[in-house]
């Protein structure tokens, strides 16, 4: 028996295609695909950037509940994409956190690798995307391992374990805020002693629920500008812009 099939609209593409919000292809085509959506991303980080001269608190919380979740189903479906995402993490780095925080002094290593951290454990929240990428998607093949044998096997009875699943994934955050742990305690090794003084005391219950709330004027709860400045610049024993040098008192101003 002939079967006649009707492939008329059908692109047909040798180098990859778009597929659920991910890419298949060859390396040279989804290096394509990861460089142009991190270059609008780059783009979006900017108008943010330029916001946050103006509005700080409010781009800090668009940023992290939003934007930076913009990135995330590609770093878990692409592998090997880590160096891909450098422009990106340069933009947050050298763009978007000294617009946002009012630095008058470069983000080193030690400062970024202390607001990727989680507010809770003193940090901000804003993650590296380069850092993250290789994790992410190594979770991801993880988590899916059960559902793809099915797929490959070509079992359609078959049913996936929940429970499994749902332990797989309290694992993997244990494991995430273990490694944000470590990550912490080496800062703490490195960093001056008042720095680390001031991230105890961020650590501390309730002390971060400003950073994690959303900024709602309604509600009574929106920093403006020099608010959240100042209050960013005193939780990390940085200098406060505007301050006299001198008390009125006449001793030196020790904030």
């Amino acid at each position: 028996m002939k079967l006649e099939c009707d492939f008329s609209g059908t692109a047909v593409t040798k180098d990859g295609q778009r597929h659920l919000g991910a890419v298949v292809g060859t390396p040279e085509f989804k290096q394509k695909y990861v460089e142009e959506k991190v270059s609008e991303w780059v783009k979006e980080v900017g108008v943010l950037s330029d916001i946050a001269k103006t509005e700080p608190h409010a781009v800090y919380s668009a940023f992290t509940h939003g934007l930076q979740h913009r990135w995330s189903f590609v770093k878990r479906t692409i592998p090997g994409i880590s160096r891909l995402l450098r422009p990106l993490e340069e933009s947050i780095r050298k763009t978007f956190l000294p617009a946002l925080l009012k630095t008058n002094f470069i983000i080193g290593n030690d400062v970024r690798e202390l607001l990727s951290l989680a507010p809770r454990l003193g940090g901000m929240g804003i993650t590296s995307p380069e850092k993250m990428a290789e994790e992410e998607n190594r979770d991801s093949i993880h988590l899916t391992r059960s559902l793809t044998e099915k797929i490959i096997a070509q079992d359609a009875k078959g049913e996936t374990d929940q429970n499994a699943v749902l332990e797989l994934k309290k694992t993997m955050s244990r494991n995430r805020q273990n490694a944000q742990v470590e990550r912490l305690q080496h800062l703490k090794d490195v960093m001056p002693i008042e720095t680390v003084k001031k991230i105890h005391i961020a650590q501390e219950t309730g002390a971060s629920n400003w950073l994690t709330c959303l900024p709602i004027r309604a509600k009574g709860f929106s920093l403006n500008k020099q608010e959240f400045v100042d209050a960013v610049a005193l939780s990390y024993g940085w200098p406060v812009e505007g301050l006299p040098k001198t008390c009125v008192c006449g001793d030196p101003n020790s904030v």
